[in-house]
């Protein structure tokens, strides 16, 4: 059966069209390349009144939402530079509550009818045929084309950008390492004392640390530095080794010219989140825009 609308991509957005289009009795099929119960990537995010909150109504989940969001202390962001010196807070009183991704997706699949989401379907690439229609062709080997509308929200490396431009990423010559802040780390306890439950940045020196409370109040921790599009290479640290990869992060050209309190937080700080980045299994975040 070929659907009247086809959506690349399981993500936020994905899933926010796929809900408004259930709400208004429009026809259609989400195509995710990871399996239903692959976690999502990346740190919580904050819904705002004026926009998300907007969307997550029109597509039939925000009672849903509003189960896991987290307002209050949450929406507090606190800035301060890499000399341990406080710049501002904001966002005290905001609508826009916190909530981690994978309750965000838990709510948005709650409108959502299993039967109209293809998991673990990665799209290989697409084409236009000789009549002009588009062509979606499958990791699998199959293929199907026929679809009214066809949109790609399949993220940086999305296989249906081409249809509509030549523009590609960049790189932002920005990578994130991410480490976390387990409820059982004795060092918890201090953290905590320090970015409270709403997020905190450390900005400072060409580089950054952002703090995320999570849900199950564990913080995830990026940290943020100028490096080349082929690394680590030629940089003499393993990214599987968590030891190496601490000491590489408190060297003095990255975050060693930072207050003891970022040291401590790093040698405190534990499971390394490795990810499939490019060609390999390196833990990395590249940013590209």
């Amino acid at each position: 059966m070929v659907h009247e609308i086809a959506i690349v991509g399981g993500g936020p957005c994905g899933l926010v069209l796929a809900g408004m289009l259930e709400q208004q009795g429009i026809d259609y099929i989400v195509y995710e390349r990871s399996a239903k119960e692959t976690p999502p990537r990346g740190g919580c995010l904050d819904i705002h009144r004026s926009s998300g909150q907007i969307a997550l109504k029109a597509a039939g989940c925000f009672e849903e939402f509003k189960k896991y969001a987290r307002g209050g202390y949450a929406t507090i962001h606190s800035v301060w530079n890499h000399r341990g010196e406080k710049v501002c807070t904001f966002g005290e009183g905001r609508d826009s509550p916190e909530i981690d991704r994978a309750q965000l997706r838990r709510a948005l699949l709650s409108s959502i009818p299993e039967d109209r989401i293809r998991w673990s379907c990665p799209v290989k690439s697409s084409w236009r045929d000789e009549n002009g229609s588009v062509v979606l062709d499958f990791e699998d080997g199959s293929s199907i084309s026929g679809f009214k509308l066809l949109v790609g929200t399949d993220g940086v490396r999305s296989k249906i950008r081409h249809l509509v431009t030549k523009a590609e990423p960049k790189y932002s010559e920005i990578i994130f390492i991410t480490m976390f802040i387990r409820p059982s780390n004795p060092y918890h306890v201090t953290l905590e004392q320090q970015a409270g439950q709403g997020p905190m940045v450390i900005c400072g020196s060409g580089k950054k640390i952002w703090y995320q409370r999570q849900g199950d109040s564990h913080y995830r921790i990026d940290l943020g530095f100028k490096a080349p599009p082929d690394f680590p290479a030629g940089e003499g640290v393993d990214l599987s080794d968590e030891d190496a990869v601490k000491e590489f992060l408190l060297r003095e050209e990255h975050f060693g010219g930072h207050v003891p309190q970022v040291h401590d937080m790093i040698q405190a700080a534990t499971g390394l989140e490795r990810g499939k980045r490019g060609t390999a299994n390196d833990g990395i975040e590249r940013r590209k825009y």
